[in-house]
């Protein structure tokens, strides 16, 4: 079993890290609005409600559509395991499946070479730094 690229963390600023922002919001819709820009820059659609991202209790949701293939995305705040300061989110990107398809069947996931991790991994490189990870290494750090 191949181990596929889920998603990308990203170091943001901390002046988009307000003390008053338990679920860092603020630094997930920073992430979100450069996301659908650069997204749109590579074919993407974003359908209308979910412009700019949807608040969650859990980070900022996003979704975008190229060609019949329908994204999700999920921003959060990513820990670091060193003492630094803690200034990174991360984007988890996969395809979206259909509620009752999810239920029945096995999820379709990207190929190991499809364009969408080239596009991830250069949307990372906006950032001072940036690493894509792969589901092992998301399951060990996360």
């Amino acid at each position: 079993m191949c181990d596929r690229f889920v998603g990308v963390v990203v170091s943001v600023p901390d002046e988009y890290f307000p003390d008053d922002d338990d679920i860092c919001l603020t630094a997930g819709k920073f992430v979100c609005t450069g996301l659908e820009a650069h997204l749109g820059r590579h074919g993407h659609t974003i359908p209308d409600w979910v412009k700019g991202g949807c608040d969650e209790d859990w980070g900022v949701y996003f979704e975008s559509q190229r060609d019949y293939d329908v994204f999700e995305y999920h921003i959060c705040f990513f820990p670091d395991s060193s003492n630094e300061i803690q200034c990174q989110m991360i984007v988890q990107y996969r395809l979206k499946q259909p509620f009752l398809r999810s239920l029945f069947k096995k999820p379709k996931q990207l190929d190991a070479g499809d364009v969408m991790h080239d596009i991830m991994r250069e949307f990372g490189q906006v950032f001072t730094s940036s690493r894509i990870l792969t589901q092992s290494e998301f399951e060990n750090q996360f």
